[in-house]
């Protein structure tokens, strides 16, 4: 029974880690609506395991903001956030400076300097140069406010505030990733295992 429980956890521990992200949600703004641009009222989208994609644009005196909130459940966490795409919308060319910050709970502050925000830092190729950059972790220092966060973020409810104060149309995407916490992703392994043995039992 040791023997089956620790092959079976090794096989489902390969499988949810070493495959890849599995496709979460995805939030196109183009398709499903403009993000909200007001910090008391962000637009929720149900988070999944895997990779759960946002994009939109923002400018200023236009569409400054965009603030979005999502849920991570118990027995997941947030591991990482990374930029996929930033753009200047209309010529395609590198995308100006913005800011992207991220609070707890469902509603959000604007941005401020001090440590009511979780980490905030600005957004941009220089700082973020390639889509394998972890936003998070940075963020989780708070270079340039917020009061920092250790990484991976646990279950709680979180909102994401992108914005652009310049003139400039500037078009983004972001991947975060959720994925199981180690020791209920262990768990599950331990009752697959369970499961089998208990259904070789029956069989005999």
């Amino acid at each position: 029974m040791k023997n089956l429980f620790s092959i079976t956890a090794r096989v489902f521990l390969f499988l949810m880690f070493s495959l890849g992200p599995a496709p979460g949600a995805s939030y196109v703004e183009s398709i499903s609506g403009d993000l909200s641009s007001l910090a008391e009222t962000p637009t929720f989208i149900p988070f999944a395991l895997g990779s759960n994609t946002v994009s939109g644009t923002v400018q200023a005196s236009l569409d400054v903001r965009d603030y979005f909130a999502f849920t991570i459940q118990p027995g997941h966490s947030l591991t990482g956030i990374f930029l996929l795409n930033y753009i200047e919308g209309n010529s395609g060319a590198p995308g100006n400076q913005g800011f992207i910050h991220i609070d707890e709970g469902l509603t959000s502050i604007l941005p401020v300097s001090g440590t009511a925000l979780l980490g905030g830092h600005h957004l941009d190729r220089e700082i973020f140069p390639s889509a394998a950059t972890n936003v998070l972790t940075i963020l989780s220092k708070a270079p340039l406010t917020g009061s920092g966060f250790k990484v991976p973020l646990g279950p709680g409810s979180y909102t994401i505030n992108v914005q652009q104060t310049g003139p400039q149309l500037t078009a983004y995407a972001l991947a975060l990733e959720v994925v199981p916490e180690p020791g209920s992703a262990f768990l599950l392994s331990i009752g697959a295992g369970a499961a089998l043995a208990a259904r070789r039992r029956n069989r005999g």
